[in-house]
């Protein structure tokens, strides 16, 4: 047991209790992949993706902790691991949270949570950049 001082020791189900906001449904592992961060961004060219480069910091079956070069100011993004097996399927992510510069970084490293909606093919990818929208507002009917 931890004592906190003579009127308070802590118990395990204390500790439980503390540790119990952990809001992830699955385990994190510590995995550092590089990873390539697509968002697409309006200018006077048009809908035209934007890639910054990073690495994972953490990963879970549903999202991942991301170490980036630039902030993400998009709410989705889309992950690709290039030196994956699987370097030609995207993640559409849902962007979860932003922090600002990693202490003992260079000012321009960003993380960001990022959670997994769903894995796409080069095509269905490449239709989401032609159409300039999220794939969950192409599917919609009109």
């Amino acid at each position: 047991m931890l004592s906190t001082g003579p009127e308070r020791t802590l118990t395990t189900a204390d500790l439980d209790a503390l540790l119990g906001c952990e809001q992830r449904d699955y385990t994190r592992v510590d995995r550092q992949t590089r990873v390539q961060v697509i968002s697409l961004r309006n200018d006077e060219a048009g809908v035209r993706p934007s890639i910054t480069t990073g690495w994972s910091e953490d990963v879970s079956a549903t999202g991942a902790r991301l170490l980036i070069c630039s902030s993400v100011s998009d709410d989705r993004v889309w992950i690709r691991i290039p030196e994956s097996d699987r370097r030609d399927k995207f993640i559409e992510c849902r962007v979860m949270w932003r922090d600002s510069a990693r202490e003992g970084c260079r000012e321009a490293n960003r993380r960001c949570g990022v959670r997994f909606e769903r894995i796409l093919t080069r095509e269905e990818f490449d239709q989401v950049l032609s159409s300039g929208t999220p794939t969950d507002e192409t599917q919609k009917p009109s």
